[in-house]
């Protein structure tokens, strides 16, 4: 396993305290043939959020407490949000255990849509290293505040010249809105695309005091 760097960053009513583990690193009963995942167990749920339904999946942190959520997705249905967050983790993970377990994702799910900011949420961010240092600048975007892809270039040291890269890696964030992909817009202005729907984009600004 990479190495994991903690920071805590303020959300909506919400403190999110990630782990970055580059998936190039990410290997266990590997050999040289790439799998990954191998002895770790997911598990996810389904439940309704104030943005349609929604599916998490998260690894419990057992003694040392290094679990977290490492995915959030939306879909109109909850067979649409399953099938394609589910699908990707397992190509990305494919050697992990993977359990439909509501009672474990449930506590993930009331604090980041319940909005008791009581504690915080855990993240396990995976992805190559350029998309961990755009998913830690979209942590860094302020609530109530929006930034373009140039701009989260610039801040993250990529440049802007690197803004399409950017906007790829964004487009890549695994655990849609406590990692605020919904916040970057076009530098005129423009809403921008959004994997999740542009309709749950707006909701999502809206929802924030954003529109």
């Amino acid at each position: 396993m990479g190495k994991a760097t903690d920071s805590d960053f303020l959300g909506r009513d919400l403190f999110v305290s990630p782990r970055a583990i580059s998936s190039d690193l990410y290997r266990r009963g590997g050999g040289g043939d790439g799998a990954s995942g191998a002895g770790l167990e997911i598990f996810w749920g389904v439940a309704s959020s104030p943005f349609g339904e929604a599916l998490l999946l998260a690894a419990e942190g057992g003694e040392k407490g290094e679990g977290g959520v490492l995915g959030l997705a939306f879909g109109s249905s909850e067979g649409e949000a399953r099938g394609r967050i589910l699908d990707e983790m397992r190509s990305s993970l494919p050697r992990a255990v993977y359990r439909e377990e509501p009672g474990v994702v449930a506590p993930f799910m009331a604090e980041i849509f319940g909005g008791s900011g009581a504690g915080k949420v855990g993240l396990i961010l995976l992805g190559t290293a350029f998309q961990l240092r755009v998913w830690r600048g979209l942590l860094e975007i302020p609530v109530g505040r929006t930034t373009d892809y140039a701009s989260l270039a610039e801040r993250i040291g990529a440049g802007v010249s690197s803004a399409r890269a950017v906007g790829l890696a964004v487009g890549r964030n695994p655990v849609s809105y406590v990692v605020p992909c919904h916040r970057v817009l076009r530098r005129d202005g423009g809403l921008g695309g959004y994997r999740w729907g542009m309709d749950r984009k707006r909701a999502m600004l809206s929802y924030e005091g954003l529109l």
